[in-house]
This record gives structure tokens, C-alpha cells and sequence, in this order.
């Protein structure tokens, strides 16, 4: 599988809930992706963002606030403050800092097999470059 498609992956495992393995996964695609392009390349922020979100759900919120925070550094230094993911890189960093942040809830309700309500999580901020 290629490194794309394992991010792929990592993202549809993170929307549905099941946060150890896209935690894993993602955590893998990160420090390759930063070996072959360099930390700072939007594809390894991309996947840094999406890192930051498996920590965060499985209850490590201040390490999710560090790799966003980084994040949105890079990519305003980069891409500049007003691109659209930088925004939104800023916007899920804002949302962690506040406690308004809450992991997808999948279609269904199922989460890594345990029934819940909700809607799943949205695509406004997603893990993209």
C-alpha cells in the first residue's frame, strides 16, 4: 500500500472511531513522510494534523495541542496565514485550547465496537495538506 493510501486509511479508521489503530498508522505515515520530504513539506503537516487528532481522542489532549501547535506554525510560516488549511489548522488548534473539541462520532453510532450517539465528525478541518 502506498503512503497515500495508508493516510487514507489512517483518516477513514479516525472517522470511525477506531483511534489505537489510526493512531498507529498515522504515526508511521508521519515520520516517513517527514524522513522522505522534510518536516516542513504540507503532506507531513497534513499528516501531523491528522496525528494530532488520534492523540487528542485517546485522551492526550496536550500532545495533541503541541504537534498543532507546530503545525500551524509551520504552515503559516510556509503556506502563509490565510490559506485555507492554515486556517483551519488554527481553527482545530482553537477548539483543543477551548474544550470545545470532540472526536467524530461515526455513522450509526459504533465506535471500536461500543455502540454511542452522534453524528460522525465533519470534513471542514480534516487532515488535508
Amino acid at each position: 500500500m502506498t503512503l497515500g493510501a495508508q493516510h487514507n486509511h489512517a483518516w477513514a479508521l479516525y472517522l470511525l472511531g477506531r483511534f489505537d489503530e489510526a493512531d498507529h498508522e498515522i504515526r508511521r505515515v508521519a515520520e516517513t513522510y517527514v524522513r522522505r520530504f522534510g518536516p516542513e513539506y504540507p503532506i507531513v503537516l497534513a499528516a501531523r494534523q491528522l496525528l494530532s487528532r488520534t492523540r487528542a481522542a485517546l485522551g492526550h489532549l496536550e500532545e495533541g495541542i503541541a504537534l498543532m501547535t507546530d503545525v500551524v506554525e509551520r504552515r503559516e510560516r510556509g503556506l502563509g496565514p490565510e490559506l485555507p488549511f492554515t486556517v483551519a489548522s488554527r481553527r482545530l488548534l482553537a477548539e483543543y485550547r477551548s474544550g470545545r473539541w470532540q472526536p467524530p462520532r461515526p455513522p450509526g453510532g459504533w465506535r471500536g465496537g461500543v455502540c454511542g450517539a452522534g453524528a460522525s465528525g465533519g470534513l471542514s478541518s480534516g487532515s488535508g495538506p
